[in-house]
């Protein structure tokens, strides 16, 4: 379903006018709240499923625009950092998701052409 919704739609308003940086910090602060929620022996929870098909959406539509600028912006990587490291006892494999996540996008970021931004790769490494 969500490869079909981001496979029919118009693409040109997107290139345009940018990702809603207000929904992706909502979607990691939903994968936040729902990562302190799985109880502890809830590897196979419905909270641990949601949890993957946020981050697997998110995914999609990094590959899609993986130049877009929500991907380096300050509400963005905050909100990814409470998502890899929310509050409350870890939980092992709703954190791998997010770390999987942070290395696809630092590894997209690192293999951009820096130069003519006004940021580094290592500056966005540290803002997360």
């Amino acid at each position: 379903m969500l490869e079909w919704l981001l496979g029919h739609h118009q693409t040109e308003r997107v290139a345009k006018g940018g990702l809603c940086a207000e929904a992706a910090v909502l979607l990691l602060g939903m994968v936040s709240s729902l990562t302190s929620q799985i109880p502890a022996e809830g590897e196979d929870s419905w909270q641990t499923g949601f949890i993957q098909n946020i981050l697997h959406f998110v995914h999609l539509v990094y590959q899609r625009y993986p130049q877009d600028p929500l991907w380096s912006s300050s509400p963005f990587l905050q909100a990814l950092a409470l998502a890899a490291f929310p509050s409350g006892p870890p939980q092992p494999p709703a954190r791998k998701d997010v770390w999987d996540l942070v290395q696809l996008l630092l590894m997209g970021m690192m293999l951009l052409d820096w130069r003519d931004k006004s940021w580094h790769p290592l500056e966005l490494m540290l803002e997360v």
